[in-house]
């Protein structure tokens, strides 16, 4: 796993619709590869259905990358795409609502997963993290 945590940081705005402060992935500086901002473990034991929503806003540059949403059952050993899209202009900001009924009664994490060249992107907004039951 690559953890290029200088990438990340709180940011003190609210550009993904939310209010501030966010997180915030930055284009600088550059990689080429996969960065992953992951979820302390979610307990969802005793659940039965359960829903994912957070608000981002992604600024594009040129050429093109990918943004997921995963989720691990390993602890980050394997992860499994909930939500992806290839981005090849700006997104949003809008809200995303993810259905995760099939990790119920799971501990698992969640990843925010940018896939690409950082150049391509200026910066990916998201805030507002929300799992609950449904």
């Amino acid at each position: 796993m690559v953890k290029r945590q200088n990438q990340l940081g709180v940011r003190n705005s609210n550009n993904a619709g939310g209010e501030a402060p966010e997180m915030r992935l930055k284009w600088n500086p550059l990689f080429d590869d996969t960065s992953r901002l992951f979820s302390p473990v979610i307990d969802a034991d005793t659940s039965s259905e359960l829903k994912l929503s957070f608000k981002h806003f992604n600024v594009y540059v040129f050429g093109s990358y990918e943004l997921l949403v995963q989720t691990s059952t390993d602890d980050g050993t394997t992860w499994n795409t909930e939500w992806n899209v290839m981005v090849t202009g700006d997104i949003g900001p809008e809200t995303i609502y993810i259905e995760l009924d099939h990790l119920a009664g799971e501990t698992f994490r969640i990843a925010w997963v940018f896939d690409g060249y950082t150049l391509y992107n200026d910066d990916w907004y998201i805030d507002d993290i929300i799992v609950e039951e449904n």
